[in-house]
């Protein structure tokens, strides 16, 4: 896939998360923008669809079908684009990829509400690389020796500490 094989492109080898998180964040992001519509009638017609699917799932069952196959596209795509970056998940994918979607669609109806015809995907450009930051830690390194700690993250007690 073109967009992930950006992200691998590094003259050193390292990856361009190693040297800019945020920017490359930023581009994962962007990918998966590209990849969802962002206008008036597919937002529509999508809020519909989830509408009827509550109301009567089993008449729903193809747009139930179609939307699981979206978010499994999208749960590999994000866990695709963090590997990449060197990093993993720490919440449930399933989650992610529910948190994701949501942010997605209240930016466009937020754009769409406003009557704003600029960047339907202006919040989700802000939020989603926050997200993704969030949700996820640097991979321990491959030869079991882990990544230095995030000093923002609190360390895990450990059991019997402090007991003697």
């Amino acid at each position: 896939d073109a967009g992930f094989a950006r992200l691998e492109e590094s003259p050193d080898g390292t990856g361009p998360g190693a040297r800019e998180p945020g920017a490359a964040m930023a581009a994962v992001a962007d990918r998966l923008l590209r990849a969802v519509p962002d206008d008036r009638h597919f937002s529509l017609i999508q809020t519909e669809l989830e509408i009827h699917a509550v109301r009567d799932p089993d008449t729903s069952r193809p747009f139930l079908e179609a939307d699981a196959t979206f978010r499994a596209r999208i749960a590999d795509f994000l866990e695709r684009g963090l590997r990449l970056l060197g990093r993993e998940l720490v919440v449930d994918v399933e989650d992610a990829t529910d948190a994701v979607v949501a942010i997605v669609e209240r930016s466009t109806r937020r754009a769409l509400l406003a009557g704003d015809p600029g960047d339907p995907y202006a919040l989700a450009r802000v939020m989603l690389p926050v997200l993704m930051a969030a949700a996820s830690r640097p991979r321990p390194c491959a030869g079991g020796l882990g990544e230095p700690p995030d000093p923002l993250v609190p360390l895990p007690a450990v059991p019997g500490a402090g007991v003697r």
